[in-house]
């Protein structure tokens, strides 16, 4: 795909609601309209309130993605949202503000082919996670969906906070293969193979996060298995749990 049609593409709007047997346009259409309702659900359901970001990477683009410009999530609309390419920058100028960590996302997709969506937010139940030597583990069935690895991102020479390429690739590496990775002090951030994925798990990190930390206060925790996590991922995903999770949230919205 040339450059000119897919600047077309992304410009074009239309609500589809399962986009995946479409043309590259509708597709893209599609996606657009998933990734404001995905912005809603997560701040209706908690996880991100003035701050946090998700994006979809372009099918077939330049190496692009798609995201909102700096904006609280829930009052983003499709005039809100922008196209990235590779190396985190806008393709149009603009005189909107971009998210400073948006090098979290670019990074992210240069780095994992396998990611098609990215989400990064804040919330305060994962915040211990990332401060203290207690490990993050699923210990309730939905949370399967976070993996059974989750790295912690806690840079020596700066911030943990992504507002460069530098800072992208590091956090990037640091993430390694993993869906979910923690950033001290400051959040995590989710991947996975679509925008429903990235929020079904987003929603029960945040859950899991919270009924963790109420069993380590009765004693000791067993948590789920590798065997378990890898059985309960592939029922989690298939696309009848999935959508059948996204239709509930964005029921929650009165948009259905």
């Amino acid at each position: 795909m040339d450059r000119r049609k897919f600047l077309m593409g992304v410009g074009s709007l239309a609500f589809i609601r399962s986009p995946i047997a479409y043309s590259d346009t509708s597709l893209i259409d599609g996606l657009k309209s998933e990734l404001i309702i995905a912005n809603k659900i997560l701040s209706n359901q908690g996880v991100f309130d003035a701050f946090g970001h998700i994006s979809f990477r372009v099918p077939s683009g330049p190496g692009a993605f798609i995201m909102s410009y700096s904006k609280s999530p829930e009052l983003v609309t499709l005039d809100d949202l922008a196209v990235y390419d590779k190396l985190g920058e806008p393709l149009h100028q603009s005189e909107r503000v971009s998210f400073r960590e948006r090098y979290i996302h670019s990074e992210l997709y240069q780095s994992r082919p396998d990611v098609m969506a990215v989400c990064h937010h804040h919330s305060d139940a994962i915040i211990p996670y990332t401060v203290t030597n207690t490990p993050m583990r699923p210990v309730v069935l939905v949370a399967a969906t976070i993996g059974s690895k989750i790295p912690t991102w806690d840079p020596k020479d700066y911030l943990p906070f992504v507002n460069s390429a530098e800072k992208g690739r590091d956090f990037a590496k640091s993430m390694g293969d993993a869906t979910v990775a923690l950033l001290r002090g400051h959040g995590c951030t989710v991947v996975g193979a679509g925008i429903r994925e990235v929020v079904m798990t987003s929603i029960y990190l945040q859950r899991n996060a919270l009924m963790l930390s109420q069993s380590l206060a009765l004693g000791k925790v067993k948590s789920l298995s590798e065997t378990e996590i890898s059985k309960l991922r592939k029922i989690l995903f298939a696309p009848d749990s999935r959508d059948r999770a996204w239709e509930y949230w964005k029921h929650k919205l009165d948009v259905m």
